[in-house]
């Protein structure tokens, strides 16, 4: 089985592989035993999926009001809060929803405070709580402060993950500030030493969707990342799980998997078409100026000094120049043949003959009048 772009319309009875991934990837999604962050990624994941993760959407829209009690009641400075908070305001944002007015400077006044703190466990120091953090800031339309771009720059020396990698990427591109590193994260993401990271092909074709990056890392790269996601056992990581779910609901309506067998022969038809159309080109290329000069044999004598042409002259000039005529369509014709592999046998031979002949006489006893 290989991928390929076809429509729903044409391919009811082929595997539609985003479709199995998608539901795949939606039984594998967060439930109420795991984190709340978590959860909200994943709402925000199936609020860009589009209209066929709708219903999925819906059942996780609980997770707000979770997220509204733990940040509301009990509120801290701290890494826990910061980490809920910042998700949040992107998960609404996404939601396409306002969220609590105090919210942004909530966030705002958590960052400042954890700046100025020298603790162990950090916002640095997980990355996922950092990609938190960065979306909360970014949503809002505010720069990512200078620590916390040190804080990425430090774990992408430090040995960085491809699911980790690509969060970051992600969200650091949301805003000017982050632009360089998000493409250093990026490159993360797609370099070879990372290949054989869990839910690797997940990651890149998630990452390529949501900042477009397709054109700066290679469309060939993104596609080989989207084949291999699509046809991939479901992670068992609920966060890969979530990315899967956004990026194959966004494919339901496009991709679909053909039998190798029948791509063979759609790439057959396309590789016939373009090579008609390519010696039809050349062979009009080559016919247009002789048949003016046949249309036109008078001036053109004229111009080279013979205005007064002879009726036989003429019928000469034109014969030459119709049986050329001929010769250039029959030589076109034998090498379409040639190429697409048909044997032209006996009928060939004989519309080889009659096609610079028969012409050329017609034009030979006719062009005078």
């Amino acid at each position: 089985m290989v991928p390929l772009i076809a429509r729903r319309a044409h391919a009811e009875h082929r595997l539609e592989a985003p479709l199995v991934a998608f539901r795949g990837a939606v039984a594998a999604l967060p439930t109420r035993d795991d984190a709340v962050v978590d959860r909200l990624f994943a709402l925000e994941c199936l609020a860009r999926a589009g209209r066929d993760a709708r219903d999925e959407r819906n059942q996780l829209l609980s997770v707000r009001r979770a997220a509204e009690d733990f940040i509301e009641d009990g509120w801290e400075a701290d890494v826990p809060h910061a980490n809920v908070l910042g998700q949040a305001l992107s998960t609404i944002a996404a939601l396409d929803d306002d969220p609590p007015m105090n919210w942004s400077e909530l966030l705002d006044e958590t960052v400042d405070a954890l700046a100025a703190r020298q603790t162990r466990h950090g916002v640095t120091t997980t990355p996922l709580v950092l990609v938190s953090v960065i979306r909360g800031l970014t949503t809002s339309g505010r720069a990512v402060p200078k620590w916390l771009l040190d804080g990425t720059r430090a774990y992408f020396e430090a040995g960085p993950t491809v699911a980790a990698s690509a969060e970051l990427a992600e969200a650091l591109n949301r805003h000017r500030s982050g632009a360089q590193l998000s493409a250093h994260a990026a490159e993360i993401v797609f370099s070879d030493r990372h290949r054989n990271d869990p839910g690797v092909s997940i990651a890149r074709w998630w990452l390529a969707e949501r900042i477009g990056s397709g054109a700066a890392i290679g469309a060939e790269k993104v596609a080989a990342a989207r084949a291999q996601a699509i046809t991939a056992p479901t992670p068992g990581n609920v966060r890969l799980a979530a990315m899967l779910a956004e990026v194959s609901a966004r494919a339901v309506e496009t991709l679909v998997l053909l039998p190798e067998s029948e791509l063979e022969l759609l790439r057959a038809r396309s590789r016939r078409r373009s090579l008609i159309e390519n010696y039809a080109w050349r062979t009009t290329a080559v016919m247009t100026p002789l048949i003016l000069a046949i249309i036109y044999l008078r001036t053109t004598l004229g111009w080279l000094g013979d205005h007064q042409p002879s009726a036989r002259t003429l019928s000469g000039l034109a014969f030459v120049l119709t049986a050329l005529v001929g010769v250039v369509v029959t030589i076109a014709g034998w090498h379409a043949a040639k190429r697409l592999e048909r044997d032209l046998g006996l009928f060939g031979v004989v519309m080889s003959i009659a096609m610079p002949l028969v012409p050329a006489a017609l034009v030979y006893f006719l062009y005078p009048g």
